[in-house]
């Protein structure tokens, strides 16, 4: 437990002084400012004490003694310095108010989804049948009662953020606050069956207590996606700060109305210049500093053939995609052999979208396979080809009993797990608030599906042969409604 502590606490305090570091050689390089400036900012001084925190909470912590109170005190520190960074220290209205709740509900986050890990290493740990049982009914108590206070402080938070039920679909804020809601969800559906099995516990039987490990590691999972989630909340404009440029119901019944899929490309030649060369053209003219976005270039207006080539590619992605959860499903079936090489369409598709997901680079564009890296949006593309490749070839492998390693069938729910997270992130440039808000409320519901795949594949290999047949049926229904939403995915 202690060296778990130790580790995260590791973890935070240079993820903290990467994050001030990255601000600051931003902050200097796009202004006039100096490190001497900087070093009485609010997000320096927060984080450069975070840091120390951790570090010294890494001295704190140890098994000689009992220094339950100066961790306390260190975690209430972190977390006040978290909170002099958030949206509510920031707002000159309620801020106070604001400020109260959003430390709330980060510590019974913590207590709630910080506490899994936790729990996971002692009932690993822990031989006894009794002591197990103890441990978690202690736990399902604490995190009932962190999950009560985790609703009513977020629901304070939205209050204050949010002037109107339409920001969720209106703003990538509330887009985001909906990815929350349904991953959160996801959590309490998880912690409703470990319930159960805790409230089984008490009869003395251990024949639940691997499936309560298991589940436990679901939870984790999608936790933290949540928190990444909640990440990307902080990292944009609260709805209420967003009043124009709003998605409207007429905006989303022209995107969002089901039409036949496109499957004829533009040419090649008829796209628009890359990013790139526009860039290059003009920056000598360029007047007046943009908003810098470290790793966007600026979103160009996207010709009737750009907009064409990015439908198709989605259109056939959503094809192959389809074709995997239907093949899955024939494939659980056990009436249809063949369909265990369902994983070999996912080598096709890594295959397509790193020729075609970004036109403008290496190897149909003019702008080379390293410059092209340094864009965001395309990093993200090309290590997202890289996942699917992995767990192409890997899940194979493991469909047809070619790999006897003990960590391969764990692969691809992991990498479709983490591939959600990444593209629940995935940043947009925001020259076009509203066209960015169409493109979250496109992606977002796919990256909420992918990690809910994820992890019920996870499930059903964890307990495999054992397994529960409705996580079985889960994932592929997961791939089939993300392959549906791809094909019928629109940008104009």
């Amino acid at each position: 437990m202690i060296a778990l502590i130790r580790a995260a606490a590791l973890a935070l305090a240079a993820t903290q002084l990467a994050s001030v570091s990255m601000s600051s050689a931003i902050l200097m390089d796009t202004t006039a400012f100096r490190l001497s400036d900087i070093a009485g900012a609010n997000f320096f001084i927060a984080g450069v004490v975070s840091a120390v925190c951790a570090l010294l909470l890494i001295r704190a912590v140890t098994p000689d003694r009992d220094s339950s109170t100066i961790s306390t005190l260190l975690v209430l520190a972190i977390l006040l310095c978290s909170v002099v960074t958030s949206h509510a220290w920031a707002r000159v209205d309620h801020r106070v108010l604001s400020a109260g709740f959003t430390l709330i509900h980060y510590l019974a986050t913590g207590i709630w989804i910080g506490a899994l890990p936790f729990l996971l290493v002692a009932l690993r740990h822990s031989e006894n049948v009794s002591l197990s049982s103890a441990i978690a009914r202690a736990f399902s108590s604490m995190a009932a009662s962190s999950v009560v206070v985790v609703l009513v402080a977020g629901a304070g938070l939205t209050f204050f953020y949010m002037d109107s039920p339409k920001a969720l679909y209106g703003t990538s804020w509330g887009a985001m606050l909906g990815a929350k809601i349904w991953l959160v969800a996801g959590i309490l559906c998880i912690g409703g069956l470990n319930f159960s099995i805790v409230r089984k516990l008490g009869t003395g039987s251990g024949r639940a207590i691997p499936w309560l490990r298991w589940l436990v590691e679901a939870e984790i999972g999608i936790g933290f996606t949540a928190i990444l989630a909640a990440a990307s909340l902080g990292s944009q404009p609260p709805a209420i700060d967003l009043p124009n440029g709003r998605v409207t119901p007429q905006d989303l019944v022209q995107r969002f109305t089901p039409r036949f899929p496109r499957l004829r490309t533009p040419a090649l030649r008829e796209l628009s210049k890359s990013d790139e060369q526009v860039l290059k053209q003009e920056a000598e003219n360029q007047k007046t500093a943009p908003a810098y976005i470290p790793g966007a270039p600026a979103l160009q207006p996207g010709s009737p053939e750009d907009i064409a080539w990015s439908e198709y590619n989605h259109h056939w992605a959503g094809i192959l995609v389809l074709c995997v959860g239907l093949l899955a499903f024939a494939s659980q079936s056990g009436k249809a052999e063949w369909a265990r090489h369902w994983p070999l369409l996912f080598f096709g598709l890594a295959v397509f979208l790193f020729i075609r997901a970004d036109a403008e680079n290496w190897p149909l564009g003019p702008n080379g396979f390293w410059e092209s890296l340094r864009v965001a949006d395309v990093l993200q593309h090309r290590f997202f080809t890289l996942l699917v490749l992995g767990f192409a070839i890997l899940e194979w492998r493991v469909t047809n009993g070619r790999n006897a390693s003990w960590w391969a069938p764990y692969v691809f729910p992991a990498v479709c797990a983490l591939g959600g997270a990444v593209l629940l992130t995935h940043s947009h440039s925001v020259t076009n608030v509203k066209e960015a808000t169409l493109i979250d409320l496109s992606h977002i519901p796919i990256a909420v599906l992918a990690v809910f795949a994820g992890w019920a594949r996870w499930l059903e290999m964890r307990a495999h042969p054992t397994s529960i047949k409705l996580f079985s049926w889960i994932w592929p229904l997961c791939f089939v409604a993300i392959g549906t939403s791809l094909m019928l995915y629109r940008e104009a």
